[in-house]
């Protein structure tokens, strides 16, 4: 069931429909995406007839693009919280804590989730632009892309996208793929190289080599980061904390966390789980999830 639900997540447009009764499962609700070269995103038109609260904060790799379709809601993306409305884009990069959403009543937005990575390698020349507006703080982010000038080509897209549909699902992927790359390249445009600080892509690029670590959830020391990264413990936590804006020991914290919430939903034992992300025991696993979820693990079974 759970396959099925998610080929259809990729493969099709759909109207998810949170009603009253499904409130208290949003909740729960923690992703891990997982992406290849044939899945590269996941596409849904979601629409709230109820106003729910969601208050986790999620954390994880991928990129979240949400174009506002009718009505607003708040979320939390990094320290800040922000109003979108009618006609915004909202960009979450990878690794950037978001949640806390509350939603306007009837609220319709498309949603939209890749791997940088898959992303990053098809904007081709606009690849060293993208990046650089990923590792923009969430607000200066959310105004670059929010401007008079861009305006036109997010109304352009609130309409195109959803239209994009038809009986066979390789092709309608494929369609809507090119068409998110379109708009990201015509926003790129938009935006003017000064406006995207060239010392935060340099920083980036020193913390490049350990990033494949946190792909498998499990535990890695700062010695072992800053070893992958040529740097020594203070020169890697210093830039660490620039780039991301955390600590390094919180990230790695959140990471792990992440994965275990994956492997949760997959219906792994705790005790396992806590092996594979590198906690002492469960309980140990269980305190950790509820400091930051705010929530135990039971909870998103």
């Amino acid at each position: 069931m759970e396959k099925s639900k998610k080929r259809l997540t990729f493969f099709q447009l759909r109207d998810i429909v949170i009603t009253e009764t499904e409130k208290g499962l949003m909740m729960a609700t923690l992703y891990h995406w997982k992406f290849t070269e044939d899945m590269p995103f996941a596409f849904d038109m979601q629409f709230y007839p109820v106003p729910p609260l969601n208050p986790m904060i999620d954390f994880h790799s991928s990129i979240h693009i949400n174009l506002i379709l009718e009505h607003g809601m708040s979320r939390k993306v990094g320290n800040t919280v922000f109003h979108f409305k009618r006609g915004d884009i909202q960009i979450t990069a990878p690794w950037e804590p978001h949640g806390g959403s509350q939603i306007e009543k009837n609220l319709r937005l498309l949603g939209i989730t890749t791997d940088p990575d898959l992303l990053l390698r098809n904007l081709i020349t606009y690849r060293h632009k993208a990046l650089s507006l990923f590792l923009l703080e969430p607000l200066e982010r959310y105004r670059i892309v929010n401007t008079p000038a861009t305006r036109k080509i997010r109304m352009d897209y609130c309409k195109a996208l959803p239209a994009i549909t038809g009986s066979n699902p390789e092709i309608v992927t494929i369609r809507r793929w090119l068409a998110v790359q379109s708009m990201l390249t015509e926003l790129l445009d938009c935006i003017k190289s000064e406006d995207l600080p060239e010392a935060q892509y340099r920083l980036y690029q020193r913390l490049v080599l350990v990033l494949d670590l946190f792909k498998n959830g499990q535990k890695i020391s700062v010695q072992e980061a800053a070893e992958a990264c040529s740097l020594s413990t203070r020169q890697f936590s210093d830039i660490f904390r620039q780039v991301y804006r955390m600590p390094f020991s919180k990230f790695e914290m959140r990471n792990r966390l992440s994965h275990a919430a994956s492997l949760l939903r997959q219906g792994l034992p705790l005790k396992l789980v806590a092996e594979q992300t590198g906690f002492y025991d469960s309980s140990h696993l269980s305190r950790h999830f509820y400091r930051n979820f705010g929530i135990t693990p039971g909870k998103i079974r």
